[in-house]
């Protein structure tokens, strides 16, 4: 059960997450983020189809946690897809106990310190969009409260996006199109500040993060300055 402290905290990330003046990178953000500061995640991250049902990464609380999401997707294994396939719920409390089934994907969490995976997939209007994988950290199981909170969290990020459809005249796909476009420019920000800041990949992901928390601005308008305008942060 949750305390009258972590409940508040829960009730200010939905608003959070909400928010119609975010966009939908901006949602998933907020989403995975929730899922490692509420819940005991160890990292978390969000997957979108496109038009041709292929998955993409979204957003991520980590790049270790992106680099498992990329190379499931890349290897076409995995809790995320077999999630979206499927429509259910993954839960695997041990990575060891499926790997057989994803013997890659097992390798690289285990070299990025993943101990097991709960994945939600993200349905909308009876369509699978996606889903929303954390990762518990090796030698710790989620609880049912932090299987509760995934939940929770899903939803409120698969709400953000219908109210997205509505308030910004689109359709699913055009509005996951252009999700596809900001996480591209995102990425492209990411490589620019390693390479003007001469730092690794990992330092430039916090600190393109930073910037965008610290400017009060979504991750696409950070991404937008430090492309074409040549910030640093």
């Amino acid at each position: 059960m949750h305390t009258g402290g972590a409940l508040r905290a829960l009730l200010e990330r939905l608003v959070v997450l909400g928010d119609p003046a975010a966009d939908v990178c901006g949602a998933l953000f907020r989403a995975v983020t929730a899922a490692t500061d509420l819940a005991s995640a160890a990292g978390a991250g969000a997957v979108l189809a496109d038009t041709g049902e292929v998955l993409h990464v979204i957003a991520s609380s980590s790049e270790r946690t992106s680099d498992v999401e990329e190379a499931e997707l890349g290897i076409v294994q995995g809790p995320c897809l077999e999630a979206y396939r499927s429509g259910g719920l993954v839960d695997v409390p041990d990575f060891a106990s499926r790997a057989d089934d994803w013997p890659d994907v097992f390798r690289i969490a285990q070299e990025r310190g993943f101990g097991g995976v709960y994945a939600v997939p993200l349905n909308l209007r009876g369509r699978t969009i996606g889903t929303i994988c954390a990762f518990s950290p090796q030698g710790a199981a989620f609880t049912d409260t932090d299987a509760s909170l995934l939940h929770v969290i899903a939803d409120t990020a698969v709400a953000a996006v219908a109210q997205r459809i509505v308030l910004q005249g689109r359709t699913l796909d055009e509005l996951i199109e252009l999700a596809l476009e900001q996480r591209d420019r995102i990425e492209q920000a990411k490589g620019a500040l390693s390479y003007r800041r001469s730092v690794p990949i990992d330092h430039a992901f916090r600190i393109r993060h930073a910037g965008a928390q610290r400017a009060g601005l979504s991750l696409a308008r950070t991404a937008h300055q430090v492309i074409t305008e040549g910030h640093t942060l």
